[in-house]
Protein backbone atom coordinates (compact mmCIF):
# COMPACT_ATOMS: atom_id res chain seq x y z
CA UNK A 1 0.00 0.00 0.00
CA UNK A 2 1.35 3.49 -0.89
CA UNK A 3 1.08 6.99 1.11
CA UNK A 4 -1.99 7.84 -0.77
CA UNK A 5 -3.93 4.41 -0.72
CA UNK A 6 -3.44 4.26 3.22
CA UNK A 7 -4.04 8.01 3.73
CA UNK A 8 -7.36 7.40 1.91
CA UNK A 9 -8.43 3.95 3.74
CA UNK A 10 -7.88 6.38 7.01
CA UNK A 11 -10.15 8.95 6.02
CA UNK A 12 -12.88 6.43 5.30
CA UNK A 13 -12.38 4.22 8.32
CA UNK A 14 -12.74 7.89 10.29
CA UNK A 15 -15.75 8.91 8.71
CA UNK A 16 -16.93 5.55 9.54
CA UNK A 17 -16.97 5.49 13.10
CA UNK A 18 -18.05 9.28 13.35
CA UNK A 19 -21.09 8.29 11.30
CA UNK A 20 -21.86 5.59 13.92
CA UNK A 21 -21.06 7.85 16.67
CA UNK A 22 -23.53 10.35 15.68
CA UNK A 23 -26.03 8.22 15.13
CA UNK A 24 -26.08 6.45 18.50
CA UNK A 25 -26.08 9.47 20.22
CA UNK A 26 -29.67 10.73 18.81
CA UNK A 27 -31.18 7.81 19.96
CA UNK A 28 -30.10 8.10 23.41
CA UNK A 29 -31.84 12.15 23.58
CA UNK A 30 -34.93 11.53 21.37
CA UNK A 31 -37.62 11.79 24.16
CA UNK A 32 -41.53 10.99 23.27
CA UNK A 33 -43.51 13.05 25.30
CA UNK A 34 -45.83 11.51 27.81
CA UNK A 35 -49.86 12.16 27.92
CA UNK A 36 -50.37 12.50 31.39
CA UNK A 37 -54.55 11.48 30.76
CA UNK A 38 -53.40 8.56 28.40
CA UNK A 39 -55.14 6.12 31.03
CA UNK A 40 -57.50 8.18 32.45
CA UNK A 41 -61.10 6.81 31.75
CA UNK A 42 -64.20 9.85 30.96
CA UNK A 43 -66.51 10.10 33.95
CA UNK A 44 -69.34 12.19 32.58
CA UNK A 45 -70.65 12.33 36.31
CA UNK A 46 -67.81 14.93 36.28
CA UNK A 47 -68.48 18.16 34.13
CA UNK A 48 -64.95 19.86 34.43
CA UNK A 49 -61.75 19.41 36.11
CA UNK A 50 -60.51 21.53 34.21
CA UNK A 51 -57.16 18.71 33.94
CA UNK A 52 -58.13 15.16 32.12
CA UNK A 53 -61.56 15.02 33.10
CA UNK A 54 -62.83 18.46 30.79
CA UNK A 55 -66.04 16.23 29.33
CA UNK A 56 -68.70 19.00 28.62
CA UNK A 57 -68.42 22.51 26.77
CA UNK A 58 -68.58 25.33 29.31
CA UNK A 59 -70.59 28.03 27.62
CA UNK A 60 -73.39 28.85 25.55
CA UNK A 61 -72.34 28.61 22.14
CA UNK A 62 -69.67 25.78 21.34
CA UNK A 63 -68.64 27.17 18.16
CA UNK A 64 -67.15 29.80 19.91
CA UNK A 65 -64.39 29.87 23.01
CA UNK A 66 -65.35 28.56 26.36
CA UNK A 67 -67.03 30.92 28.84
CA UNK A 68 -64.18 29.17 31.12
CA UNK A 69 -60.69 28.37 29.94
CA UNK A 70 -58.06 26.14 31.59
CA UNK A 71 -55.59 28.33 33.76
CA UNK A 72 -52.77 27.79 36.18
CA UNK A 73 -54.09 27.02 39.47
CA UNK A 74 -52.26 30.42 41.08
CA UNK A 75 -53.23 29.61 44.24
CA UNK A 76 -53.09 26.19 45.10
CA UNK A 77 -54.22 26.20 48.75
CA UNK A 78 -56.51 24.60 51.38
CA UNK A 79 -58.86 21.99 49.37
CA UNK A 80 -56.97 22.40 45.81
CA UNK A 81 -53.87 21.69 45.32
CA UNK A 82 -54.86 21.40 41.76
CA UNK A 83 -52.31 22.58 38.64
CA UNK A 84 -55.63 23.31 36.36
CA UNK A 85 -58.81 25.60 37.10
CA UNK A 86 -61.38 27.19 35.66
CA UNK A 87 -61.56 31.23 34.57
CA UNK A 88 -64.38 32.54 34.70
CA UNK A 89 -65.22 36.78 34.20
CA UNK A 90 -68.67 37.39 35.54
CA UNK A 91 -70.52 40.93 34.40
CA UNK A 92 -71.12 42.05 38.26
CA UNK A 93 -73.42 44.74 36.73
CA UNK A 94 -75.87 42.13 35.13
CA UNK A 95 -77.78 40.58 38.02
CA UNK A 96 -78.23 37.50 35.74
CA UNK A 97 -74.96 37.01 33.80
CA UNK A 98 -74.42 33.62 34.05
CA UNK A 99 -72.35 30.57 32.93
CA UNK A 100 -73.83 27.55 31.30
CA UNK A 101 -73.75 24.03 30.69
CA UNK A 102 -75.68 22.62 27.78
CA UNK A 103 -75.23 18.23 28.21
CA UNK A 104 -77.27 18.27 25.12
CA UNK A 105 -79.75 15.50 26.34
CA UNK A 106 -81.52 14.63 30.09
CA UNK A 107 -79.11 14.19 32.06
CA UNK A 108 -79.06 11.06 34.42
CA UNK A 109 -79.14 12.32 37.92
CA UNK A 110 -80.46 8.54 38.96
CA UNK A 111 -77.27 8.29 41.01
CA UNK A 112 -75.80 11.00 41.78
CA UNK A 113 -78.15 14.09 42.39
CA UNK A 114 -75.83 16.44 44.17
CA UNK A 115 -73.66 19.01 42.64
CA UNK A 116 -70.52 19.97 43.85
CA UNK A 117 -67.93 22.86 42.71
CA UNK A 118 -64.81 24.30 44.13
CA UNK A 119 -64.98 28.46 43.94
CA UNK A 120 -62.44 30.79 44.34
CA UNK A 121 -64.39 34.37 44.74
CA UNK A 122 -63.47 37.75 44.99
CA UNK A 123 -66.61 39.00 46.72
CA UNK A 124 -69.07 37.13 49.02
CA UNK A 125 -72.75 36.62 47.56
CA UNK A 126 -75.71 34.20 46.17
CA UNK A 127 -74.24 31.49 44.03
CA UNK A 128 -77.42 29.91 42.23
CA UNK A 129 -76.99 26.44 40.47
CA UNK A 130 -80.25 25.79 37.95
CA UNK A 131 -81.25 22.76 36.24
CA UNK A 132 -83.69 23.39 33.39
CA UNK A 133 -84.50 22.11 29.64
CA UNK A 134 -87.14 20.24 31.31
CA UNK A 135 -90.21 18.90 32.69
CA UNK A 136 -89.23 20.90 35.72
CA UNK A 137 -86.44 23.78 36.33
CA UNK A 138 -85.68 23.32 39.68
CA UNK A 139 -82.99 26.05 41.18
CA UNK A 140 -80.65 25.59 44.66
CA UNK A 141 -78.66 28.53 46.00
CA UNK A 142 -75.50 28.99 48.68
CA UNK A 143 -74.20 31.93 49.90
CA UNK A 144 -70.17 32.46 49.61
CA UNK A 145 -68.79 33.93 52.33
CA UNK A 146 -65.34 33.54 52.41
CA UNK A 147 -63.10 35.94 49.84
CA UNK A 148 -60.22 34.71 48.56
CA UNK A 149 -60.06 31.32 49.55
CA UNK A 150 -61.56 27.97 47.93
CA UNK A 151 -64.63 26.84 49.86
CA UNK A 152 -66.58 23.97 48.26
CA UNK A 153 -70.52 24.55 47.64
CA UNK A 154 -73.39 21.58 47.26
CA UNK A 155 -76.61 21.57 45.85
CA UNK A 156 -79.26 19.44 46.36
CA UNK A 157 -81.10 18.56 43.37
CA UNK A 158 -82.95 15.27 44.41
CA UNK A 159 -86.18 16.50 42.92
CA UNK A 160 -84.99 16.91 39.54
CA UNK A 161 -84.54 13.24 39.12
CA UNK A 162 -86.28 12.44 36.22
CA UNK A 163 -87.02 15.45 35.03
CA UNK A 164 -85.25 15.10 32.21
CA UNK A 165 -83.02 19.04 32.32
CA UNK A 166 -80.45 19.05 29.82
CA UNK A 167 -78.94 22.45 31.17
CA UNK A 168 -77.08 23.71 34.03
CA UNK A 169 -76.61 27.00 34.99
CA UNK A 170 -74.49 28.48 37.46
CA UNK A 171 -75.29 32.50 38.27
CA UNK A 172 -72.64 34.07 40.46
CA UNK A 173 -73.41 36.91 42.66
CA UNK A 174 -76.70 35.73 41.81
CA UNK A 175 -79.24 38.80 41.71
CA UNK A 176 -76.78 41.68 42.26
CA UNK A 177 -76.23 44.50 40.01
CA UNK A 178 -73.87 46.47 41.77
CA UNK A 179 -70.49 44.85 41.29
CA UNK A 180 -68.04 46.16 38.44
CA UNK A 181 -68.36 44.49 34.48
CA UNK A 182 -65.71 42.02 35.20
CA UNK A 183 -65.21 39.90 38.05
CA UNK A 184 -63.37 37.01 37.69
CA UNK A 185 -64.50 33.72 39.60
CA UNK A 186 -62.05 30.89 39.83
CA UNK A 187 -63.44 27.40 39.56
CA UNK A 188 -62.65 23.59 39.70
CA UNK A 189 -63.81 20.28 40.07
CA UNK A 190 -67.50 20.38 38.86
CA UNK A 191 -69.13 17.22 39.56
CA UNK A 192 -72.26 15.21 40.05
CA UNK A 193 -72.05 12.95 42.87
CA UNK A 194 -74.07 10.71 45.09
CA UNK A 195 -76.51 12.56 47.35
CA UNK A 196 -75.98 12.84 51.13
CA UNK A 197 -78.15 15.59 51.85
CA UNK A 198 -80.73 14.32 54.57
CA UNK A 199 -84.09 12.87 52.75
CA UNK A 200 -86.75 15.78 53.63
CA UNK A 201 -89.93 13.34 54.48
CA UNK A 202 -93.16 15.51 53.40
CA UNK A 203 -95.27 15.63 56.16
CA UNK A 204 -98.13 15.51 54.07
CA UNK A 205 -96.56 12.42 52.12
CA UNK A 206 -100.43 9.99 51.90
CA UNK A 207 -103.03 12.87 53.15
CA UNK A 208 -106.24 12.88 50.92
CA UNK A 209 -107.55 16.21 49.88
CA UNK A 210 -110.70 17.13 52.21
CA UNK A 211 -112.34 19.63 49.74
CA UNK A 212 -114.96 20.95 53.11
CA UNK A 213 -111.04 22.35 54.16
CA UNK A 214 -110.91 25.69 52.42
CA UNK A 215 -107.26 25.76 53.90
CA UNK A 216 -104.95 24.66 57.27
CA UNK A 217 -101.96 26.73 55.27
CA UNK A 218 -100.03 23.11 55.90
CA UNK A 219 -101.43 19.89 54.31
CA UNK A 220 -104.98 21.21 53.33
CA UNK A 221 -104.50 23.97 51.11
CA UNK A 222 -107.29 23.41 48.65
CA UNK A 223 -108.17 26.67 47.44
CA UNK A 224 -106.44 29.74 46.08
CA UNK A 225 -106.84 33.10 48.35
CA UNK A 226 -106.71 36.10 46.71
CA UNK A 227 -108.97 37.73 43.81
CA UNK A 228 -106.02 36.57 41.24
CA UNK A 229 -104.21 33.47 41.08
CA UNK A 230 -101.84 35.19 39.06
CA UNK A 231 -100.58 37.10 41.69
CA UNK A 232 -99.43 36.33 44.67
CA UNK A 233 -101.98 35.03 47.59
CA UNK A 234 -103.63 37.44 49.86
CA UNK A 235 -102.50 34.92 52.95
CA UNK A 236 -99.31 33.53 52.52
CA UNK A 237 -98.42 31.18 55.03
CA UNK A 238 -96.45 31.71 58.04
CA UNK A 239 -94.96 31.05 61.44
CA UNK A 240 -98.02 30.19 64.15
CA UNK A 241 -97.30 33.31 66.80
CA UNK A 242 -98.54 31.90 69.30
CA UNK A 243 -99.25 27.86 69.38
CA UNK A 244 -101.19 27.66 72.37
CA UNK A 245 -104.73 27.50 73.41
CA UNK A 246 -107.28 26.75 70.41
CA UNK A 247 -104.54 26.26 67.99
CA UNK A 248 -101.06 24.93 68.23
CA UNK A 249 -100.71 24.51 64.62
CA UNK A 250 -96.55 25.14 63.27
CA UNK A 251 -98.00 26.96 59.99
CA UNK A 252 -101.00 29.38 59.52
CA UNK A 253 -102.13 32.38 57.61
CA UNK A 254 -101.02 35.93 57.71
CA UNK A 255 -103.64 38.20 56.15
CA UNK A 256 -102.91 42.35 55.74
CA UNK A 257 -106.06 44.37 56.23
CA UNK A 258 -105.96 47.58 54.72
CA UNK A 259 -107.80 49.54 57.74
CA UNK A 260 -108.42 52.62 56.30
CA UNK A 261 -110.62 50.96 53.44
CA UNK A 262 -113.82 50.17 54.94
CA UNK A 263 -114.32 47.18 52.55
CA UNK A 264 -111.16 45.61 51.88
CA UNK A 265 -111.23 42.56 51.75
CA UNK A 266 -110.48 38.31 51.49
CA UNK A 267 -111.99 36.71 48.51
CA UNK A 268 -111.78 32.40 47.78
CA UNK A 269 -113.30 31.95 44.69
CA UNK A 270 -114.15 28.38 43.76
CA UNK A 271 -115.29 28.88 40.43
CA UNK A 272 -118.49 26.74 40.20
CA UNK A 273 -121.36 26.49 42.43
CA UNK A 274 -119.78 25.39 46.18
CA UNK A 275 -121.95 22.14 47.77
CA UNK A 276 -123.21 23.06 51.11
CA UNK A 277 -125.75 20.27 51.29
CA UNK A 278 -123.96 18.20 54.33
CA UNK A 279 -121.53 21.27 55.65
CA UNK A 280 -123.03 24.68 56.18
CA UNK A 281 -121.51 25.89 59.03
CA UNK A 282 -118.40 27.86 58.28
CA UNK A 283 -115.27 27.95 60.63
CA UNK A 284 -111.86 29.73 61.25
CA UNK A 285 -109.44 30.78 63.73
CA UNK A 286 -108.53 33.98 63.97
CA UNK A 287 -106.15 35.60 66.10
CA UNK A 288 -105.67 39.53 66.19
CA UNK A 289 -104.86 42.37 68.37
CA UNK A 290 -107.93 44.23 66.98
CA UNK A 291 -111.14 44.32 67.92
CA UNK A 292 -114.20 44.83 65.39
CA UNK A 293 -116.71 42.98 62.66
CA UNK A 294 -115.83 40.26 60.78
CA UNK A 295 -118.39 39.80 58.26
CA UNK A 296 -118.32 36.17 55.61
CA UNK A 297 -120.15 36.41 52.98
CA UNK A 298 -121.04 34.40 50.16
CA UNK A 299 -122.15 35.04 46.36
CA UNK A 300 -121.97 34.55 43.03
CA UNK A 301 -125.25 32.45 42.51
CA UNK A 302 -128.98 32.84 43.22
CA UNK A 303 -128.60 34.90 46.46
CA UNK A 304 -125.56 36.59 48.37
CA UNK A 305 -126.42 35.58 52.37
CA UNK A 306 -123.49 36.93 54.83
CA UNK A 307 -123.26 36.09 57.96
CA UNK A 308 -121.14 38.65 60.93
CA UNK A 309 -119.75 37.88 64.31
CA UNK A 310 -118.21 40.54 66.68
CA UNK A 311 -114.49 40.16 67.24
CA UNK A 312 -114.17 40.99 70.88
CA UNK A 313 -110.86 38.92 72.23
CA UNK A 314 -107.19 40.00 71.28
CA UNK A 315 -104.10 38.48 72.07
CA UNK A 316 -105.10 34.42 71.45
CA UNK A 317 -106.85 32.27 69.18
CA UNK A 318 -110.05 32.38 68.74
CA UNK A 319 -112.76 30.39 66.61
CA UNK A 320 -115.44 31.87 64.88
CA UNK A 321 -118.37 30.40 63.33
CA UNK A 322 -121.01 31.47 60.56
CA UNK A 323 -124.15 29.46 59.91
CA UNK A 324 -124.67 29.81 55.89
CA UNK A 325 -127.86 27.02 56.33
CA UNK A 326 -129.83 29.32 54.24
CA UNK A 327 -127.57 29.51 51.20
CA UNK A 328 -127.73 25.57 50.97
CA UNK A 329 -128.93 25.42 47.23
CA UNK A 330 -128.59 28.85 46.52
CA UNK A 331 -125.12 27.89 44.26
CA UNK A 332 -122.55 31.00 45.04
CA UNK A 333 -119.01 30.02 44.13
CA UNK A 334 -117.14 32.84 46.37
CA UNK A 335 -116.79 33.09 50.01
CA UNK A 336 -115.64 36.84 51.13
CA UNK A 337 -113.88 37.97 54.40
CA UNK A 338 -113.94 41.58 55.76
CA UNK A 339 -112.27 41.86 58.62
CA UNK A 340 -112.92 45.03 60.62
CA UNK A 341 -115.83 45.24 58.19
CA UNK A 342 -117.16 48.75 57.45
CA UNK A 343 -114.43 50.81 59.25
CA UNK A 344 -111.87 52.86 58.18
CA UNK A 345 -110.11 54.73 60.66
CA UNK A 346 -107.32 52.28 61.46
CA UNK A 347 -104.06 51.50 59.72
CA UNK A 348 -102.97 50.97 56.39
CA UNK A 349 -101.59 46.96 57.26
CA UNK A 350 -102.93 45.50 60.12
CA UNK A 351 -102.33 41.91 60.07
CA UNK A 352 -105.02 39.80 61.04
CA UNK A 353 -103.24 35.71 61.56
CA UNK A 354 -106.08 33.03 60.13
CA UNK A 355 -106.07 28.79 60.22
CA UNK A 356 -108.36 26.18 59.89
CA UNK A 357 -111.12 27.46 57.37
CA UNK A 358 -113.47 24.86 57.14
CA UNK A 359 -117.18 24.28 56.80
CA UNK A 360 -118.28 21.51 59.08
CA UNK A 361 -121.69 19.72 59.35
CA UNK A 362 -124.18 22.42 60.85
CA UNK A 363 -125.47 21.14 64.04
CA UNK A 364 -127.26 24.75 64.98
CA UNK A 365 -130.83 24.18 66.07
CA UNK A 366 -132.94 25.30 62.64
CA UNK A 367 -135.12 27.98 63.06
CA UNK A 368 -138.41 27.88 62.07
CA UNK A 369 -138.69 28.87 58.46
CA UNK A 370 -141.37 31.88 58.39
CA UNK A 371 -141.68 31.48 54.90
CA UNK A 372 -142.74 27.78 54.83
CA UNK A 373 -146.55 27.44 53.38
CA UNK A 374 -146.09 31.03 51.64
CA UNK A 375 -147.11 30.61 48.22
CA UNK A 376 -144.94 32.40 45.37
CA UNK A 377 -146.87 35.44 43.74
CA UNK A 378 -145.00 36.38 40.67
CA UNK A 379 -146.51 39.68 40.41
CA UNK A 380 -143.95 40.19 43.55
CA UNK A 381 -140.48 41.33 41.99
CA UNK A 382 -139.23 40.88 45.72
CA UNK A 383 -139.92 41.74 49.33
CA UNK A 384 -136.07 40.41 50.12
CA UNK A 385 -138.15 37.98 52.32
CA UNK A 386 -140.54 34.97 50.94
CA UNK A 387 -141.18 36.70 47.73
CA UNK A 388 -137.82 36.98 46.30
CA UNK A 389 -138.68 35.50 42.83
CA UNK A 390 -136.33 37.17 40.30
CA UNK A 391 -132.55 37.68 39.75
CA UNK A 392 -131.26 41.08 39.70
CA UNK A 393 -128.15 42.26 38.15
CA UNK A 394 -126.25 44.76 39.67
CA UNK A 395 -125.12 45.48 42.57
CA UNK A 396 -127.50 44.34 44.92
CA UNK A 397 -127.22 42.68 48.20
CA UNK A 398 -130.48 41.16 48.73
CA UNK A 399 -132.12 39.76 52.14
CA UNK A 400 -129.61 42.22 54.40
CA UNK A 401 -130.63 43.17 58.23
CA UNK A 402 -132.94 46.26 58.08
CA UNK A 403 -131.35 48.70 60.07
CA UNK A 404 -133.57 51.38 59.66
CA UNK A 405 -136.61 49.29 60.36
CA UNK A 406 -139.37 52.23 61.42
CA UNK A 407 -142.23 54.11 60.00
CA UNK A 408 -144.12 52.60 56.95
CA UNK A 409 -141.47 49.59 56.72
CA UNK A 410 -140.98 47.31 59.47
CA UNK A 411 -139.70 44.13 57.55
CA UNK A 412 -136.71 42.10 58.82
CA UNK A 413 -134.98 42.20 55.18
CA UNK A 414 -134.24 44.75 52.62
CA UNK A 415 -132.02 44.86 49.70
CA UNK A 416 -128.94 47.24 49.28
CA UNK A 417 -127.81 48.20 46.14
CA UNK A 418 -124.81 50.08 45.82
CA UNK A 419 -124.74 52.89 43.13
CA UNK A 420 -121.24 53.98 41.38
CA UNK A 421 -122.72 57.50 41.56
CA UNK A 422 -119.63 58.49 38.92
CA UNK A 423 -120.84 56.32 36.37
CA UNK A 424 -124.33 58.11 35.18
CA UNK A 425 -126.25 55.37 34.14
CA UNK A 426 -125.16 52.45 36.36
CA UNK A 427 -128.37 50.19 37.20
CA UNK A 428 -129.92 47.54 38.54
CA UNK A 429 -131.66 45.19 36.35
CA UNK A 430 -134.43 42.05 36.35
CA UNK A 431 -134.57 40.48 33.20
CA UNK A 432 -137.98 38.27 32.81
CA UNK A 433 -137.06 36.26 29.97
CA UNK A 434 -140.14 36.85 28.55
CA UNK A 435 -142.73 39.54 27.61
CA UNK A 436 -143.73 41.67 31.13
CA UNK A 437 -148.01 41.06 31.58
CA UNK A 438 -148.83 44.46 32.36
CA UNK A 439 -152.34 43.55 31.10
CA UNK A 440 -153.98 44.15 34.55
CA UNK A 441 -150.92 45.22 36.78
CA UNK A 442 -148.84 48.02 35.54
CA UNK A 443 -148.45 49.95 38.26
CA UNK A 444 -144.56 49.27 39.63
CA UNK A 445 -144.30 50.03 43.51
CA UNK A 446 -141.69 50.08 45.55
CA UNK A 447 -140.03 51.21 48.84
CA UNK A 448 -136.77 53.44 49.06
CA UNK A 449 -134.73 54.29 51.49
CA UNK A 450 -131.84 57.38 50.45
CA UNK A 451 -129.73 59.52 52.35
CA UNK A 452 -129.95 61.87 49.08
CA UNK A 453 -132.35 63.74 47.58
CA UNK A 454 -131.65 62.62 43.63
CA UNK A 455 -134.21 61.74 40.58
CA UNK A 456 -134.64 57.91 39.72
CA UNK A 457 -135.57 56.60 36.45
CA UNK A 458 -137.73 53.21 35.99
CA UNK A 459 -137.60 52.19 32.40
CA UNK A 460 -139.46 49.37 30.38
CA UNK A 461 -136.98 47.59 27.35
CA UNK A 462 -135.78 44.26 25.92
CA UNK A 463 -138.89 43.69 23.77
CA UNK A 464 -141.05 44.09 20.28
CA UNK A 465 -141.97 47.57 21.74
CA UNK A 466 -140.10 50.04 21.59
CA UNK A 467 -138.65 51.19 25.16
CA UNK A 468 -140.36 53.00 27.45
CA UNK A 469 -139.46 55.63 30.59
CA UNK A 470 -140.71 57.33 33.53
CA UNK A 471 -138.68 59.97 35.84
CA UNK A 472 -139.45 60.47 39.62
CA UNK A 473 -138.08 62.46 42.51
CA UNK A 474 -136.96 61.07 45.61
CA UNK A 475 -137.28 64.29 47.98
CA UNK A 476 -137.49 62.30 51.25
CA UNK A 477 -134.07 61.74 52.95
CA UNK A 478 -133.43 59.22 55.95
CA UNK A 479 -136.88 57.64 56.10
CA UNK A 480 -138.82 54.88 54.09
CA UNK A 481 -140.57 56.37 51.21
CA UNK A 482 -142.89 54.03 48.78
CA UNK A 483 -142.52 55.41 45.81
CA UNK A 484 -145.77 54.46 42.74
CA UNK A 485 -144.63 54.24 38.75
CA UNK A 486 -147.57 54.20 36.41
CA UNK A 487 -146.54 52.20 33.28
CA UNK A 488 -150.07 51.65 32.55
CA UNK A 489 -149.67 53.15 28.72
CA UNK A 490 -147.42 49.99 28.57
CA UNK A 491 -150.53 47.45 29.34
CA UNK A 492 -150.63 46.08 25.96
CA UNK A 493 -147.03 46.09 25.03
CA UNK A 494 -144.02 44.23 24.82
CA UNK A 495 -141.43 44.61 27.06
CA UNK A 496 -138.79 41.69 28.98
CA UNK A 497 -137.05 43.97 31.45
CA UNK A 498 -137.06 46.72 34.31
CA UNK A 499 -134.43 48.86 34.82
CA UNK A 500 -133.82 51.36 37.96
CA UNK A 501 -131.19 53.96 37.58
CA UNK A 502 -130.43 55.94 40.88
CA UNK A 503 -129.14 59.79 40.94
CA UNK A 504 -129.96 58.83 37.29
CA UNK A 505 -127.79 60.39 34.51
CA UNK A 506 -125.44 62.35 36.93
CA UNK A 507 -121.84 61.49 37.71
CA UNK A 508 -121.20 63.53 40.80
CA UNK A 509 -121.72 60.79 43.67
CA UNK A 510 -119.46 58.63 44.98
CA UNK A 511 -118.82 55.24 44.00
CA UNK A 512 -120.52 53.36 46.60
CA UNK A 513 -123.36 54.87 46.58
CA UNK A 514 -126.25 53.15 48.64
CA UNK A 515 -129.80 53.04 47.91
CA UNK A 516 -132.15 50.83 50.48
CA UNK A 517 -135.17 49.04 48.48
CA UNK A 518 -137.62 47.05 49.40
CA UNK A 519 -141.51 45.08 48.66
CA UNK A 520 -140.67 46.02 44.78
CA UNK A 521 -144.50 44.53 43.28
CA UNK A 522 -146.87 45.24 40.17
CA UNK A 523 -150.37 46.52 41.15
Amino acid sequence: MNLKTKHFSFIIAAFSAFAVACSSSDKETIVEPVDPCADIVKDESIISDFECQQNFFIGADATKETQAPAIDNTNKSGINNSDKVGKFIDDGSQAWDNLLIDFGSAYNLAERSQLKIKVFAPKTGNLLAKLEGGSLVVEQNVNIEKVNEWVECSFNFREAIEMGNTKLVLFFNAGADDGASEETYLIDDIRFVENDFPVVVDPCEGIVKDMSIISDFECQQNYFIGADPALDTQAPVTDNPDQSGDNTSEKVGKFIDNGTQAWDNMLIDFSSAYDLTNRSLLKMKVYTEKTGVLIAKLEGGDVVVEQQVQMETTGQWVEYSFNFREAVDMNNTKLILFFNAGAEDGQEEEVYYIDDIQFVENNTPVADNPCDGVDKDMSIISDFECQHNYTFTGRLEAGIDNLYKAGINQSEKIGEFTDDGTNAWDFLLVDYGKAIDLSTKNKLKLMIHSDKAVQFLAKLEGGTSAAHEIWMDITTTGEWVEYTVDFSSQANENHNKVVLFFNAGKDDGGATDKYYLDNIRWE
